[in-house]
């Protein structure tokens, strides 16, 4: 298992806008074909659960024809992912982190622009900068061999995380675009797993993730 420092260091390098986490996201970028050619392969000899399948392409093919031209197409995935991160912070907990935020800022408006809804559109401002660099969107859903790779994403997150799966697909069948986001949202996910089962553990996590921000 991951330790708390580990965490909080790959939840700031996905969210690292340098020319390092730049360099990254190309480097990401030349090794997606042969990866999104393996779940092709294995869409291909996957017969036992063809039927399914035929209705997420259905689902994906709807996703492209309705969603391409919007804007904000990814922003609505990534947000699922930074709400839940933000939703669990305690607010006396960062302030703490934070050693140069004077006692007297406790206040809840003050605390709003450091760890509420600021928060968040820092972190997705900088996961789409982090994804971006490193392709277009319109160019990996026009490669015939992601949607097999975009199926079989979602599918896995169905089984390791419903709630999170079903507030994807209720967005407008977003979870088909998991597959995009998984990189840079998966730090977080892990995050807010250990938050489940073990809060002091997630508190150390926010602690070295603020501190390094």
């Amino acid at each position: 298992m991951n330790s708390a420092k580990e965490i909080a260091r790959k939840m700031l390098a996905v969210i690292n806008a340098d020319r390092d986490g730049i360099m990254v996201a190309f480097t990401k970028s030349f090794i997606r074909l042969p990866v999104s050619l393996a779940y092709l392969g294995y869409d291909f000899l996957d017969t036992d659960s063809r039927s399914s399948r035929f209705d997420d392409k259905i689902r994906f093919a709807e996703l492209i024809k309705n969603s391409l031209s919007e804007q904000d197409v990814l922003p609505r995935a990534i947000e699922v992912f930074t709400n839940e991160f933000t939703d669990r912070i305690d607010r006396y907990d960062v302030l703490k982190a934070m050693d140069n935020v004077s006692a007297t800022v406790i206040g809840g408006a003050t605390f709003t622009s450091l760890t509420g809804v600021n928060l968040g559109k820092v972190l997705l401002r900088s996961m789409l900068g982090s994804i971006m660099s490193g392709f277009a969107i319109s160019g990996i859903l026009t490669v015939g061999a992601e949607q097999s790779r975009a199926i079989y994403t979602s599918l896995a997150l169905r089984q390791r995380n419903f709630e999170r799966w079903y507030k994807l697909k209720s967005r407008g069948d977003l979870d088909l675009l998991y597959f995009i986001i998984e990189d840079v949202v998966g730090p977080y996910e892990k995050a807010c797993d250990i938050a489940e089962y073990n809060p002091e553990e997630f508190k150390k996590i926010c602690k070295y993730f603020f501190e390094g921000l």
